[in-house]
């Protein structure tokens, strides 16, 4: 599995090394749903832009997003945590 978008000591999702499927994809099945807050998180994730000018080209307040960007994390974490048990064999009934 290429991990070249986290922070290994971490394992947090570094700015700008996020894919936007892999984007995409955590927001799929997160909570966030407000189009400006996911252009704002795909900007951070995505691009890499700095959060003091994605709050002000996207008007979401700068602790709401710190918010949203945690969960986010949280998130991926949770997914990398239970990884390994979806790549053991026999584990699903033929």
């Amino acid at each position: 599995m290429n991990t070249d978008f986290l922070n290994q000591k971490d394992r947090v999702l570094s700015p700008g090394m996020v894919s936007d499927e892999h984007f995409r994809r955590l927001i799929d099945i997160s909570t966030v749903r407000s189009d400006k807050v996911i252009n704002a998180l795909q900007e951070y994730f995505v691009n890499g832009t700095a959060r003091n000018a994605i709050c002000e080209r996207h008007q979401v307040n700068p602790g709401y997003l710190s918010i949203k960007i945690r969960e986010i994390q949280s998130l991926s974490r949770r997914i990398l945590d239970i990884y390994p048990y979806f790549c053991q064999p026999n584990i699903y009934a033929p």
